[in-house]
């Protein structure tokens, strides 16, 4: 006997049941251990351009019992302020990493911390509108060569960390504009050049890290970072006059120095750090 109209309409809507609840978002049954955060997370993999605007609004319900997402292996060209509105505005902590996503366009109002990486990010912008709720970004990109001219208006961050990118020089007058600006990790990157303008202080800063990068030296520190505690130094091409002046500033300014060198190969070893005689 032939099916009937309303045995195909049925069978037809047993078929399509299951395939719409594997559209809608999932959080992975066992979330993955990540070192930035120890919170329960929402692990979400392989999200795309257009699949993550076309999650459904209800199936966001599986978010309502987390504050952080984490988006693992993702592809995306740019992950823009549509991407970030999508996002329900309970979730306080969103983490990006490995898969291929090179453009970040930040915009949101609720958003507390934001991780990127490995993912081959190169180009990171901020909505040009003042933002006090991120307190927290993390970029790690070898893509990353600069900071990004568009920081100034996070004026609400307290960390800011570019570790494992790829960045060369970098201007402290673009970052004295952040005035809540607790932690500032450098390190990791092929930095030859911090610039710290006379004028410029960065008052709110208490840890600072530029470990293995190419530095040779930086004028007017420490003194414009009145109220920095704890500080990496290892790991550069300093020169050896001067460690000897800078290390009188920091003793006499209680600041921890965290970490220090080995074996100096064809260095001078100074204290802790490898050094070179400057050029005559």
């Amino acid at each position: 006997m032939e099916p009937t109209l309303k045995t195909l309409v049925i069978c037809l809507i047993f078929l399509w049941i299951p395939y719409s609840r594997q559209e809608r978002f999932q959080c992975q049954d066992e979330p993955i251990v990540v070192q930035w955060h120890q919170e329960e997370s929402c692990v979400h993999l392989n999200s795309n351009q257009n699949n993550f605007l076309e999650l459904e609004t209800d199936s966001l319900q599986n978010l309502q019992n987390y504050t952080v997402l984490e988006l693992v292996n993702s592809s995306f060209t740019q992950f823009g302020s549509n991407h970030f509105h999508a996002i329900p505005p309970h979730i306080e902590k969103l983490a990006i990493y490995h898969g291929n996503v090179t453009e970040v366009y930040f915009l949101s109002e609720s958003l507390r911390s934001l991780s990127v990486l490995d993912t081959n990010l190169f180009r990171f912008f901020a909505a040009e509108q003042e933002n006090r709720e991120l307190k927290t970004l993390e970029i790690r990109s070898k893509f990353m060569v600069a900071v990004p001219f568009s920081i100034e208006y996070l004026k609400g961050l307290e960390k800011l960390i570019l570790r494992g990118c790829n960045l060369t020089m970098v201007d402290m007058k673009q970052l004295g504009r952040l005035e809540n600006l607790i932690v500032l990790d450098l390190a990791e990157n092929a930095i030859i050049t911090i610039d710290i303008p006379l004028k410029v202080t960065l008052a709110s800063v208490r840890e600072l890290y530029i470990e293995d990068n190419f530095l040779r030296e930086m004028n007017n520190f420490p003194m414009a970072l009145p109220g920095l505690r704890t500080l990496s130094l290892f790991g550069n091409m300093w020169y050896c006059d001067w460690v000897t002046e800078v290390r009188k500033r920091i003793m006499k300014a209680w600041i921890m120095v965290y970490g220090g060198d080995g074996d100096c190969e064809n260095g001078i070893y100074n204290g802790g750090l490898c050094c070179d005689e400057r050029p005559g």
